[in-house]
């Protein structure tokens, strides 16, 4: 059985400093669960709670949600399971890397040894990809590179390989619940605030927003039972304590069911 960390960290000195619920591994995790029901997925917001975990058991892949408020976090965490087992195939993906391939490789030259892939666009088909390539190539990492995945950019011999994109995913309800999945449960303690996904892309491109690029331009969205399934999910589980919802949506009010 294969063993799968994903991570959505944050850091928790003072306090929570990102109280999300981690969606975006929610819903990757959700797809590859349904995708391989033997994998042994497990989740996480905490650092401390993965490191415990780390300690117990080093997954065969670990994967983390890359932004600029957990970056070095990211690394930290990889570094140590580099450490303790080489052999564990690490990941990133997330917005916060640059879309030119010269800033690409120069970020991914600095964390090479470190950081195996980095996940582009939308991590559901990008890591699914990598996954099924790992289950190919027998998990052996410099196999998986040579065999060229689509989906990721990794440096290989010393060079960047280049994103080779997958198509986005245009039906969303082809994309399972995280919520109804179950995935999220452990994530209802009276701290973190629900996080749902109404619709994907923007057609606008304002350059100071990951969605402003070209690839994005189309939107997709959710079927509106799905989200009001997932909210009925969340008012069952989320208690009196947190009063907050989020919703990630790039243009939330433009469409008359946003409403």
């Amino acid at each position: 059985m294969t063993t799968v960390f994903l991570g959505d960290l944050t850091h928790t000195t003072i306090t929570v400093s990102n109280d999300a619920f981690p969606l975006n591994i929610g819903l990757v995790g959700a797809s590859l669960k349904v995708a391989h029901p033997d994998v042994k997925l497990e989740l996480f917001k905490y650092p401390q709670e993965l490191k415990a975990r780390i300690d117990q058991l080093v997954p065969d892949i670990i994967g983390l949600s890359h932004y600029p408020w957990n970056r070095n976090l990211n690394l930290s965490f990889l570094r140590y399971v580099k450490g303790l087992r080489k052999e564990t195939i690490t990941v990133m993906g997330g917005p916060n890397v640059s879309y030119l391939p010269e800033e690409q490789e120069e970020f991914l030259s600095r964390a090479e040894g470190v950081l195996d892939f980095y996940v582009m666009y939308e991590g559901e088909t990008g890591l699914g990809a990598l996954y099924e390539r790992a289950i190919e190539c027998g998990f052996d990492i410099e196999r998986i590179k040579d065999s060229g995945p689509r989906g990721s950019i990794y440096m290989h011999s010393g060079k960047l390989h280049k994103y080779l994109p997958i198509e986005r995913t245009a039906d969303l309800g082809k994309l399972p619940s995280p919520y109804l999945e179950g995935l999220m449960d452990k994530f209802f303690d009276d701290c973190l605030s629900p996080m749902i996904e109404t619709h994907r892309g923007c057609p606008f491109l304002c350059t100071y927003c990951h969605e402003g690029h070209s690839s994005y331009n189309r939107v997709n969205r959710y079927d509106l039972e799905r989200v009001k399934k997932e909210l009925d999910y969340i008012a069952d589980h989320v208690g009196n304590t947190v009063e907050n919802l989020m919703i990630a949506a790039p243009n939330f009010g433009m469409y008359p069911t946003d409403v």
